[in-house]
């Protein structure tokens, strides 16, 4: 079951400043099975041809979400990164060809894609979500900026991939 929330912000105590900030960052929230959330984000900048920059400075994430780690993670074609649950949160930003994939508390396979035209996204995973991301090009490399509120630890091997037709 798929569930929208749309998030607007009222308040007279925030300055106006905030307010803007607030509503220039996120459009909507997407709440998903299993604590995952999507997070629609605004580029600094968008060019009519389809380039756009985003401040990572700029990213605001939700109260409850202290970052303690940050990396760059290189998938190389027909590759993946996790496949496995753990205690932290983490969040994504992914483009191109990576989909997200993760299981649900009934045992069902979801699967988003990370990159959408003209939209960019921020995914968090919440703690023992089982996930993984797939780079499912067959020729072409990517990116994907994961933040996480704890170091790693007590990962625990699942296999979504094997269950899931990719």
């Amino acid at each position: 079951m798929l569930v929208e929330l749309y998030v607007i912000i009222i308040d007279s105590d925030v300055n106006e400043e905030l307010k803007s900030i607030l509503h220039n960052w996120a459009k909507f929230v997407k709440i998903l099975s299993m604590g995952i959330e999507i997070h629609e984000l605004k580029p600094a900048m968008k060019l009519p041809d389809g380039r756009w920059n985003l401040d990572l400075a700029t990213i605001v994430l939700p109260e409850y979400f202290k970052t303690k780690e940050s990396m760059l993670i290189y998938l190389p074609p027909n590759s993946y990164g996790g496949n496995h649950k753990h205690p932290r949160r983490e969040a994504f930003i992914g483009t191109a060809d990576l989909d997200l994939l993760w299981k649900d508390e009934d045992g069902v396979i979801h699967r988003e894609k990370m990159g959408r035209e003209g939209t960019t996204l921020l995914f968090i995973v919440q703690p023992n979500t089982p996930h993984l991301v797939v780079n499912t090009s067959k020729t072409s490399s990517a990116l994907l900026y994961e933040l996480a509120d704890d170091l790693q630890h007590d990962v625990e091997l699942v296999d979504i991939l094997k269950e899931a037709t990719v």
